[in-house]
């Protein structure tokens, strides 16, 4: 029987108060239990006090419906750990169809999502909304 393998990628780092996660290729549920597990460990510093993620799907290509469930319950996670904007970059409609089925839309008085054509756009508007220093800008 054919060991079942991950499927797509992903890069996450964490800015400030901003954890950037970078997709690629189409994810299995493999692939979504390592991003989970990654993503939750960089960002046990910042479960203090609201941040912010940018969310970079310009070249990922959406997931299986088995890695839907884990995307679902990943999403209540971050919105339990003080997650309050979500910059998203590069979407399409089958993505943004995609992500709503997760759970990651804006919910009025609770979470704020704002779409970008590019990083540099997302990072101003996450450093005007206060969760990204002016110099760090620069280094990123």
């Amino acid at each position: 029987m054919p060991k079942h393998l991950r499927h797509g990628s992903y890069r996450i780092k964490v800015v400030d108060r901003v954890i950037i996660s970078e997709s690629f290729g189409s994810w299995n549920d493999i692939t979504i239990k390592h991003f989970v597990a990654e993503y939750k460990q960089k960002a046990a510093p910042l479960l203090d006090a609201p941040w912010a993620g940018l969310v970079d799907v310009s070249q990922w290509q959406l997931a299986t419906q088995e890695a839907e469930v884990f995307a679902k319950e990943f999403e209540q996670w971050c919105k339990t750990n003080h997650r309050t904007h979500i910059a998203i970059v590069g979407s399409n409609a089958m993505v943004d169809f995609q992500l709503n089925r997760s759970g990651l839309k804006a919910m009025p008085n609770q979470i704020t999502v704002n779409h970008f054509n590019n990083q540099a756009q997302a990072l101003d508007w996450l450093a005007d909304s206060g969760f990204l220093l002016e110099d760090t800008r620069s280094t990123i």
